[in-house]
């Protein structure tokens, strides 16, 4: 039995009180990640999008807005789908915190908010107003409309599409009063509606800011720009101090490790600065001097930056783990485009998605490593020279290297070599008769059908049935389910 979370209040009712990234599990579907504000009137706030400095690109298109994007440590756009899950229950209100360039801030409450499912265009359900609030009331003018994106209109406007007029997803009537999905325009905007837009707090002409929190970026790199470095407990805490200092204009905030955080206070919020020195993936992230385990943010190509779990420790560290199994706490029998953006929780079990591992391998300097323990307390690795995970329109083909005979798990993933992805809906593989995703319950490069299948149903060990389970032929063989597996790579030039 795990112990699950439905939400950040009750996180914050078990004793845990600190802003930050937590995991929860609103229903009987796989559990997520989400950023929790515990510290704002009275804590217990499921954050589901955050703006802060433009770091990320938010005029996208539907599914994306469906499934997510950013990253829980900047900007982020939780996914209408987490978001209808959150409020499935018809219990939820809204907390809408928003700050101008001048310093100024404000918030609205509304009783109730709610969002349907994707059958109903995750249509906006919205309470009253709180009068107490102090931004005024701009977002019941969205009450009951559905949700339009630039590829899928669905707002009150016969003549444009408004997300595309303003480039960026949002529950659009005719188009808007309110929205904070808009490009990052810094203050006064002579475009009218252009940015992201609170209208009874600031007209259209306005725009708001946030103190900016980013991973952090070694001291070298913002040498001209770090003001000072202080040990703090929790985000709000470094927040804090970025206010009570006159130059401070931008923070960075490291991850929480041996009970706190690293702040940064920065007198520069440069973008291209902060974009420029990226990092690629963990191996970068070791080399600046992190070297714990842990969840980090890196940004491998030109598109937006994503969280991923460094393994910072194994085999001389370096490791961008796409792949987790321990517990069987997360159902692995998926469909496609869940195993194309990806599902689970970064500090749990995990698959970090088919998008983004081709992502992280396009650049063909890849080696992968994969480490399986058994239910006896046996463990083995297995290395390939190179591995690649092609496109989509290739099907996300497996590129793969040769084996490392130093491993001592043996050689089983060889046979998966250049075969194409496959799930439930989407078959892909050589077996004539039937499909191997659906044959044995998981997404996976099957050939006819698997030697090695590390995303099967969670079984305890020893199983009657051939094939079933966790598997690495070579090391338990294919009647034996493995207790946890983990697939990383890493650069061959590390």
């Amino acid at each position: 039995f795990i112990l699950a979370f439905r939400n950040c209040a009750d996180i914050f009712k078990s004793g845990q009180k600190r802003d930050g990234v937590y995991v929860i599990k609103p229903d009987n579907q796989s559990a997520f990640d989400v950023f929790c504000d515990q510290t704002t009137a009275g804590g217990g706030w499921t954050v589901f999008q955050k703006r802060i400095d433009g770091s990320v690109d938010f005029n996208l298109n539907w599914s994306d807005y469906k499934h997510g994007f950013g990253n829980l440590s900047g900007e982020f756009w939780l996914g209408l789908d987490r978001i209808h899950r959150l409020t499935l229950d018809n219990n939820s209100m809204l907390r809408v915190d928003m700050e101008d360039f001048e310093g100024g801030s404000a918030y609205a409450e509304y009783s109730f908010f709610g969002v349907r499912s994707e059958h109903d265009k995750y249509q906006l359900i919205l309470g009253s107003y709180n009068t107490a609030g102090t931004a005024g009331d701009s977002f019941s003018h969205h009450h009951g409309w559905p949700f339009t994106t630039p590829d899928k209109d669905n707002d009150f406007n016969p003549s444009v599409n408004c997300a595309i007029k303003y480039h960026g997803g949002w529950w659009f009537k005719w188009c808007r009063r309110a929205f904070l999905n808009g490009p990052y325009i810094r203050g006064p905007n002579s475009y009218f509606g252009e940015g992201f837009i609170w209208e009874v707090f600031k007209d259209f002409h306005d725009e708001f800011r946030n103190i900016v929190f980013k991973q952090p970026i070694p001291n070298k790199i913002l040498k001209n720009h770090l003001i000072k470095t202080e040990d703090v407990p929790n985000e709000g805490s470094c927040r804090v101090l970025c206010y009570m200092d006159p130059d401070c204009v931008s923070i960075n905030l490291g991850p929480f490790i041996q009970g706190k955080h690293i702040c940064q206070l920065n007198n520069a919020t440069d973008k291209s600065l902060a974009n420029e020195h990226a990092f690629r993936n963990c191996a970068d992230i070791f080399k600046s001097g992190q070297k714990r385990d842990g969840v980090y943010v890196i940004k491998p190509d030109d598109r937006s930056a994503f969280d991923v779990f460094c393994d910072q420790t194994t085999a001389g560290g370096g490791w961008t783990v796409f792949q987790k199994r321990i517990d069987g706490s997360v159902d692995f029998n998926l469909n496609w485009s869940d195993y194309k953006h990806g599902f689970g929780s970064l500090s749990g079990e995990f698959w970090l998605g088919l998008e983004r591992i081709h992502r992280l391998t396009s650049d063909n300097n890849s080696m992968l490593r994969v480490d399986m323990e058994d239910f006896e307390g046996g463990s083995a690795y297995a290395e390939y020279s190179s591995f690649g995970v092609k496109s989509e329109h290739d099907k996300y083909q497996l590129i793969l290297g040769s084996y490392y005979t130093a491993g001592t798990a043996g050689d089983s993933f060889s046979y998966h070599n250049g075969w194409p992805f496959s799930t439930p809906d989407e078959e892909n593989d050589f077996k004539p008769t039937g499909n191997c995703a659906l044959e044995y319950h998981g997404g996976w490069w099957f050939k006819w059908c698997h030697k090695a299948f590390l995303n099967g149903p969670y079984i305890h060990g020893p199983n009657p049935d051939h094939g079933e389970g966790n598997i690495w032929e070579h090391f338990r063989g294919v009647r034996y389910s493995l207790k946890s597996s983990q697939m990383k790579i890493r650069p061959q030039d590390f």
